[in-house]
């Protein structure tokens, strides 16, 4: 539902939010009464874009071809050390996240490997399927061999292990006995009498029941444990079709241009849910529940939550999102959830992170961010014309905009609202009635905050510290010109008003409001004003002060490197602390943050978030409040770019402890050993190359 436009040259419209959120209301409730029962088949809605959305919550990396990443990928699985194995044109390579290293001959030499599928075998050996009609091999100890599989065809399509660890090979390019299978260290091939039709065959598949699913030129087969023949479905496919199980046990069949369910674990389903997507060649299931396919020509396309919900909105990723080429053909989950995806032009990675970019919310550096959190926990967000509105547990929604500017926002006491622009101040309710106040047009507030009292703090620099109270507005003596400069308000737990002075504060600062200055920091100036567990902190360069405490501690950034130059402060209902500041975004309990204050010099805890977490730009040098906590536990905050959040209960860690490996040892520049190898009397010099293998941030691993 759009939001009606204000007409030319008019302000925000508070009494036409009040209606447009009455309407949203009757729209969701109607929407409601319209939802599918569960025995229905859920709906399909296709939304394909050009990647903005099927990247909120993801990282995207990539290794090119100039940083030593393989070309023309064809195939990537993981070995059981934690090693990434990638499989392609120019042949069979090794990666632990920092280093690509080449297994077998190189890419000049005749007898070249061209791989087309991997898979890593539960006990460690890595089948690699090959093309140009070299059949299988197999990486065992180190060592790779043929594994002697009989009538190779042109290329391996496809490598499948079976509960009772038999490998299973689809053939390509023949249409007779396409399947294969290596069992108890033989090989046997399926012909007509194996219930198959006598056609190429793709992607076999074993769901959870351990029944083999595959398809066909023609149609989806099965066969069930324990049973002597393969039994047509009777759902007819096209060629290259793919399969995928749900962790619900919902089986969806690819073709060239839908997706479909068509089986639930033994059940077959007709006219079940179906959607468009382009030719997916490699599809899976991930961890959380998303769809994700490698198509032939339109990158990747991702279908958040189609195993929970069933509902499909189809988000495209290709090079107008980031990909390093358009044409993909390898599709791989890894053990710490990582997504991998191999093309023509090198290496991608999706790694989920807890940073998102606030959706439907334009990023644009030249802006004032500005954030409130009302008493009832709803979140505000203001950019220099648009107010959005972020209910609990929903992403932003724009509910006004504007000709005129929007200097400042802040809470009101009442549980609703200040909006201040120049020549008047909006007190907006709880229940989005609006009331205009005004004041003089002549200068433009950095902030805003109400006291306990009433009063609604405006300072503005050398217009002056501005007080709105009982419907007036008043500037304070002594506060206008050079000399004052005031530049942010906090309130205090206590209600009271704590105003930032870049010169010297006015007479009336001790009755009226808690005055701050530059000479209250240690050293240089003050760049944030802190409310924290009912006192004030001032950070800056130097530090992170307490100037209202016993002893005036300073915690500084060399012994705390996250203390300097933070811009916004906030509590969170579970009592930790978070800042935004020059070294992103940081989190602690508070009782750590007090002991630090009482005992500077102490050790204490801390999580640090930045680029590496989805943090996409540096922390906004910019008075009012920086960063708020939402009522249903969400921390927005404000950088250059644009306006970002972290749900602390959705903050997952990655508990697998990084596979430390040694690779090769020298004992001079032609003498390596391998792993077992014993090393010749007298040697006094030895080098030894090791690696460990965690692949979703290896930059943060530590070798000592």
């Amino acid at each position: 539902m759009p939001l009606p436009p204000l007409q030319s040259g008019a302000s925000l419209n508070f009494d036409l939010i009040r209606r447009y959120v009455a309407r949203l209301v009757a729209a969701a409730a109607l929407i409601l009464a319209l939802a599918p029962t569960s025995f229905l088949p859920a709906l399909a809605t296709v939304d394909a874009e050009d990647g903005g959305r099927a990247l909120r919550g993801f990282k995207l990396r990539h290794w090119s071809l100039e940083e030593g990443a393989p070309s023309r990928i064809n195939a990537i699985a993981q070995s059981a050390d934690g090693f990434l194995w990638i499989g392609g044109v120019e042949g069979l390579t090794r990666f632990d996240g920092r280093t690509f290293e080449r297994i077998g001959p190189g890419p000049s030499r005749p007898d070249r490997l061209v791989v087309a599928r991997l898979l890593a075998a539960r006990d460690g050996t890595m089948w690699i399927g090959l093309a140009r009609s070299r059949g299988v091999m197999i990486w065992r100890a180190g060592r790779l061999r043929d594994a002697g599989m009989p009538n190779p065809s042109r290329e391996v399509n496809d490598l499948a292990q079976g509960p009772d660890g038999a490998i299973w090979v689809t053939r390509g390019g023949r249409g007779t006995r396409s399947l294969a299978r290596w069992s108890a260290g033989r090989w046997t091939e399926f012909d007509e009498t194996s219930g198959l039709p006598q056609e190429p065959a793709w992607n076999p598949l074993f769901a959870k029941d351990g029944t083999i699913w595959l398809t066909t030129e023609s149609g989806v087969y099965r066969k069930r444990p324990h049973a002597q023949r393969f039994e047509p479905t009777g759902i007819p496919t096209v060629p290259r079709a793919t399969l995928a199980q749900a962790s619900d046990g919902a089986i969806w069949l690819t073709e060239k241009t839908r997706t479909r369910l068509i089986a639930r674990d033994d059940v077959l389903i007709r006219g079940g849910t179906e959607f468009a997507t382009p030719f997916a060649i490699r599809t899976l299931f991930d961890r959380h529940g998303d769809f994700w396919g490698a198509t032939w020509s339109n990158g990747v396309v991702r279908v958040p939550s189609l195993s929970k919900t069933g509902r499909a909105t189809v988000l495209g990723l290709d090079t107008r999102g980031g990909l390093l080429s358009n044409p993909v053909r390898a599709l791989f989950e890894d053990r710490e959830g990582n997504i991998w995806i191999g093309g023509e032009m090198g290496l991608n990675m999706l790694r989920r992170v807890p940073i998102i970019a606030a959706p439907g919310i334009v990023a644009n550096a030249s802006a004032n961010h500005m954030l409130a959190a009302t008493r009832d926990g709803t979140v505000f967000i203001a950019d220099d014309h648009d107010l959005f509105r972020v209910a609990s547990g929903k992403d932003p929604v724009r509910v006004a905009h504007g000709a005129g500017l929007i200097e400042a926002i802040c809470a009101a006491n009442s549980g609703g609202l200040w909006i201040v622009e120049r020549g008047r101040a909006i007190l907006m309710t709880s229940d989005g009635r609006s009331r205009p106040y005004p004041v003089p047009d002549s200068f433009a507030p950095n902030s805003c905050g109400e006291d306990r009292s009433g009063r609604l703090w405006l300072p503005a620099l050398q217009k002056g510290l501005w007080v709105l109270h009982g419907g007036k507005a008043h500037v304070v003596a002594g506060s206008t010109g050079p000399g004052a400069l005031p530049g942010n308000v906090v309130i205090l737990a206590d209600g009271r008003a704590a105003i930032q002075f870049r010169g010297s504060a006015p007479p009336l600062a001790d009755t009226q409001f808690v005055a701050l200055t530059d000479r209250q920091m240690p050293r240089g100036i003050v760049e944030g004003i802190l409310a924290v567990d009912g006192t004030v902190l001032l950070s800056g360069a130097a530090g992170l002060a307490a100037p209202f405490l016993a002893g005036q501690p300073l915690l500084e950034p060399a012994r705390y490197p996250w203390a300097g130059s933070i811009n916004g402060m906030t509590q969170s209902a579970a009592g930790t602390v978070w800042m935004i500041g020059d070294t992103g975004l940081v989190s602690m309990p508070l009782p750590q943050l007090k002991r630090a204050l009482a005992h500077p010099g102490v050790s204490v805890p801390y999580r640090l978030f930045d680029f590496r977490d989805g943090l996409a730009s540096f922390a906004q040098k910019s008075s009012g409040a920086q960063i708020v906590a939402g009522g249903d536990g969400r921390i927005w905050f404000a950088t250059r770019g644009n306006i970002s959040s972290i749900d602390p209960g959705k903050i997952s860690l990655n508990t697998l402890p990084p596979t430390v490996e040694v690779l090769r040892i020298r004992t001079g520049p032609d003498q390596r050993f391998a792993a077992g190898a014993s090393l010749p009397e007298g040697t006094s010099r030895v080098e030894i190359d090791y690696t460990a293998t965690s692949l979703a941030v290896p930059e943060r691993v530590r070798f000592r």
